[in-house]
């Protein structure tokens, strides 16, 4: 038999071919397939052109050692003639047929014999009635070892902040941190004075004179303003932390055609962009990393009806590069460019190796120990389950129930971060024992460990229950870190959720197990679908492997016989006998009768240096002792009131550690902070605290001098029940007020007098009442009360001058007086607050100059200097 007539007749007989066009078009491509894990594969083009109608197929073992006999390329046209001509000889029943028809003839009964062989969704697509859109060669390729993935970079985006001081990195953590505001607010407002710091920040009054980017955003002037911004971020919520992100990128990132672009067209694409998109995000309901592709392309779709400048598209494009690599969006260039209307499915899975490699790289993909650990655990569930991003965000830490099995996850997002999925949302979704589950277990330890309730966020804040901890950067660090493993820009955490439904898939498959509730069901269910249609269309990527398995097994219920084996293999038949019977004792009577098939099999694909095949089992074994970084620990104020506040409330110091996300050296150095404090407020115990908390002190008595200083002082820790407290953290938060908040903060450890605040030397404690001016508390709360001495009202009135006019020439404004009776402790002078400005001349009630929360605060406040300085010096 002609070898080109060989290789035309497999094609009709084990090719999963039923129509005369998918018989031509597979004739005219066979030539070129290209290898692909389990042997070679070809793409049958669609007759009408219709997009993602492409037919893909598996070409089995005997059509692969028929094109190794090949010699020469051949003629399809002619070939097809000579297969007519030979089913016209050979096929039963062939005389009722005229030759043109014969050919037609075959292709209908191997179309009834793919219908009893085939899964039913494996028939409709050979059919050309259920689109399924297949890998293409790119993720294929990802198998071959000999593939490199691109670099991406973990740390700041920008060489430019690489070699400044951080200011970039730190306003674009701050964004992301801000980024998932809709979930604490029900509507958001117009951001007006982010849009109007962000274009002040991009506008240089230099006419006739190229700046660059890199040049302008080093000058001091710029990172001040840009430092301002922080503090508008978190008054003008998730909105203006979008905005101030895709701005960060513009600096870092620059145009799209250079790096460093002037800084007339980045400001040009601000004014172009900024506000079209503030009104399209305050529109938008939810959450920008809770959106999925066909959310993506109506807001883009939004955003570009705007369109009225010559920068707007290059600017959207910014946009859209930035949302891509932050959110995980799919790469949508026809929308921005062309605006087509079809949205195509994206075809692409993450493999087993690259998956093993995520969870590695997510041990040391930031300095934040606890970033780390919940970017493992949402790779763990990504490649365990079948989320979306946004089912992870409102889950709760009772939702995972663990089984003998696995873990067993109830999913319920509800509309405010899925509106439109409907009642399918709602689902169970099984995740099956291995290193998904033992990591996720552990995470769940330690979630339970330092919470107060299992009713509490799986990723929420441990100091704040009822908000995420930095689950925007978390996102950004998985869609990035499954960019570096893949080398590909297209993948994303979705596109986890695409590998679990084609692994389901084709398991389904494989088995054809007939159970009491379908498998299909299972799979709709917890992938949360509303039709089966979904599963196979959208979602399942293995077509031409479920295709080849299901036809090698029809063919495998009829053993291969010696002489066919003979023929396939160019062997001699005694031999290919003895190595059977060898087989069967080794291997076994199932292995044995498998022999021929397996041996022809082998032969056909020879080595191979693929990672694995499609649909095969792959055990992980990742190393669950994932190397991390050390934990860098920023002693912010912030950090410090709830590090104290954590450690009065517990005595477990893991549970301290693990909600502050901190290591026991870093207690240690707060309690060596808290003592120097103390030290300065109550000299007396300065000996034993220096004794007890010596170099070589451990955090557990660090922890209980914490404690001890804490209830000596009477200190109050929880800062967020007051309003004027709350502001004061926020105002000394920033950075600008660093010089300020030392000085009041050392003012205050030496006018601290049980329980007030003395101004019986009004220089020193002068600091303290700037700082809280400074701080927009108005001059009128303020209220300095004199102890009485004896009973002679001229002693009185000449101390009240003198106080008066000493307190104008310090203070510069005039504060009201109250005459107390003799308290002994207390200082003869000393301040308190009104939480209301004062009126009148009645005196002010204990009831409303509490005090308790304000020590707090300073105490707080001198820690942190005092872990500056102690830091400083290291």
């Amino acid at each position: 038999m002609e070898p080109s007539l060989r290789v035309a007749l497999c094609g009709l007989a084990y090719e999963g071919i039923c129509s005369r066009h998918q018989y031509d078009g597979l004739l005219n491509v066979i030539l070129a397939a290209e290898p692909a894990p389990g042997g070679k594969r070809v793409v049958l083009p669609d007759h009408d052109k219709r997009p993602g109608r492409n037919q893909i197929r598996l070409l089995s073992a005997r059509t692969l050692r028929s094109l190794h006999c090949l010699n020469a390329p051949f003629e399809p046209t002619k070939v097809t003639k000579r297969v007519s001509d030979w089913l016209s000889a050979h096929y039963p029943a062939s005389s009722d047929f005229v030759d043109d028809s014969i050919l037609e003839k075959v292709l209908q009964d191997a179309s009834a014999w793919l219908y009893t062989c085939l899964p039913s969704a494996g028939y409709s697509h050979i059919r050309e009635e259920l689109p399924i859109q297949a890998l293409p060669t790119g993720v294929i390729n990802r198998l071959n070892p000999l593939h490199t993935s691109t670099d991406t970079r973990l740390g700041a985006d920008t060489e430019i902040d690489a070699e400044g001081d951080g200011t970039f990195t730190l306003i674009a953590e701050h964004a992301l941190d801000q980024m998932l505001a809709p979930s604490e607010k029900t509507s958001a407002g117009m951001p007006t004075r982010t849009i109007a710091s962000l274009k002040g920040v991009a506008t240089v009054r230099r006419e006739g004179q190229t700046i660059r980017v890199a040049d302008h955003i080093a000058r001091a002037h710029a990172r001040q303003r840009l430092v301002g911004i922080v503090d508008v971020i978190r008054d003008e919520g998730h909105v203006a932390a979008v905005l101030v992100g895709w701005v960060m990128h513009l600096f870092t990132a620059g145009s799209l055609q250079r790096a460093n672009p002037a800084i007339s067209t980045i400001s040009a694409y601000i004014n172009a962009l900024i506000d079209p998109l503030a009104k399209t995000l305050v529109a938008l309901d939810r959450p920008l990393v809770a959106l999925d592709s066909r959310d993506w392309y109506r807001f883009f779709n939004k955003l570009a009806a705007h369109s009225g400048s010559q920068v707007f598209g290059p600017a959207l494009a910014t946009f859209h590069l930035w949302v891509v690599e932050t959110y995980g969006c799919d790469p949508m260039p026809g929308i921005i460019f062309n605006k087509v209307e079809e949205i195509q499915v994206h075809a692409n899975v993450i493999w087993p190796h690259e998956r093993e490699a995520l969870l590695i790289k997510a041990g040391t993909a930031s300095l934040d120990h606890r970033v780390n650990q919940q970017v493992q655990v949402m790779a763990a569930l990504g490649s365990g389950g079948t989320f979306r991003i946004g089912d992870l965000m409102p889950m709760r830490i009772s939702q995972i129930v663990p089984l003998s099995s696995g873990l067993q996850v109830t999913c319920n997002p509800g509309p405010k971060w899925h509106k439109g999925k409907g009642k399918g949302a709602r689902r169970s979704v099984h995740i099956p024992a291995g290193w998904e589950c033992e990591l996720i277990k552990s995470w769940l330890t330690v979630r339970r460990k330092e919470s107060f309730d299992d009713q509490e966020l799986l990723f929420g804040d441990p100091n704040q229950p009822d908000r995420l901890y930095r689950f925007a950067h978390c996102n950004l660090l998985v869609n990035r870190l499954l960019k570096q493993v893949t080398g590909d820009d297209s993948v994303s955490f979705h596109t986890l959720r695409h590998t679990r439904a084609s692994d389901s898939g084709i398991a389904m498959c494989n088995e054809q197990k007939s159970c009491a509730i379908s498998p299909l069901d299972v799979s709709q269910n917890a992938m949360g679908h509303r039709t089966r249609r979904t599963q196979w269309a959208t979602y399942f990527h293995f077509p031409e492997y479920a295709i080849r398995h299901a036809i090698d097994a029809a063919h495998a219920v009829h053993l291969m016989e010696e002489r066919e084996a003979e023929f396939w293999t160019d062997g001699s038949t005694g031999a290919l006998r003895k190595a059977k019977s060898r087989a069967t004792i080794v291997l076994g009577e199932e292995a044995g009768a498998r022999y021929y098939f397996n041996t022809v099999q082998q032969l056909a694909i020879g080595s191979t240096s693929w990672r694995h095949e499609p649909g095969h089992a792959v055990k992980l074994t990742p190393s669950m002792e994932v190397q991390t970084l050390a934990v860098n620990v920023d002693f912010t104020l912030k950090w410090v009131i709830q590090a104290l506040k954590n450690i009065v409330l517990t005595d477990e110091l893991d549970v301290v550690c693990s909600r502050m996300s901190c290591l026991p050296q870093h207690i240690e150095q707060l309690g060596r902070a808290v003592a120097a404090v103390a030290e300065s407020l109550d000299p007396l115990t300065a000996s034993l605290i220096k004794t007890s908390l010596s170099p070589g002190a451990d955090a557990n008595a660090s922890a209980t001098w914490i404690r001890a200083v804490v209830a000596r002082h009477a200190l109050q820790l929880d800062l967020g029940k007051s309003p004027r407290v709350i502001n004061l953290v926020k105002q000394a938060s920033s950075s600008a007020m660093d010089a300020m908040t030392a000085d009041a903060a050392a003012a205050w450890q030496r006018c601290k007098r049980a329980g007030s605040i003395s101004l019986e030397k009004l220089h020193l404690a002068a600091p303290i009442v700037k700082f809280l001016l400074a701080t927009q508390i108005p001059a009128s709360c303020f209220i300095a009360r004199l102890q009485k001495c004896g009973t002679d009202q001229a002693i009185w009135q000449g101390e009240l001058d003198r106080f008066t006019s000493e307190w104008i020439n310090v203070m510069g404004f005039e504060c009201p007086v109250e005459w107390v009776k003799k308290r002994y402790g207390r200082p003869e002078k000393y301040l308190v607050l009104k939480t209301r400005p004062h009126g009148g001349r009645e005196a002010a009630s204990p009831a409303s100059t509490p005090m308790g929360g304000l020590h707090g605060f300073f105490f707080c406040l001198a820690v942190t200097h005092q872990l500056k300085d102690i830091k400083a010096m290291q």
